[in-house]
């Protein structure tokens, strides 16, 4: 899918200092690049990040996720942890539930 931004509303960190700041302040505390890092479901997983990072900001494949609004770079898919409304985590089913009478009072 081609990005329907400007250039100049697009954003992609200027150097790896600000990129981790930006990583800090977004991804890390996302749902999405938790199920990312953590191997679980890809249906939940973001490929925001590493398309960011393969594609130059003048390319039409660069990500519109990450863009200036208000003159602050974000990124709008983000979807926080804290989040309730966001799936849970997936379990896995071959674990046993240590907790089911905990959870059942």
């Amino acid at each position: 899918m081609a990005n329907p931004l400007p250039i100049d509303e697009r954003y992609k960190p200027s150097n790896g200092t600000e990129g981790e700041c930006f990583y800090s302040q977004w991804c890390a505390s996302c749902v999405r690049e938790k199920h990312q890092t953590n191997g679980h479901d890809p249906a939940f997983s973001c490929s925001v990040l590493g398309q960011t990072m393969t594609f130059g900001i003048d390319d039409p494949n660069y990500p519109p996720e990450w863009r200036y609004e208000k003159g602050l770079p974000v990124c709008t898919a983000f979807h926080s942890r804290d989040d309730e409304s966001q799936p849970a985590e997936p379990r896995c089913e071959h674990t046993v539930d240590m907790f089911s009478e905990a959870t059942q009072k």
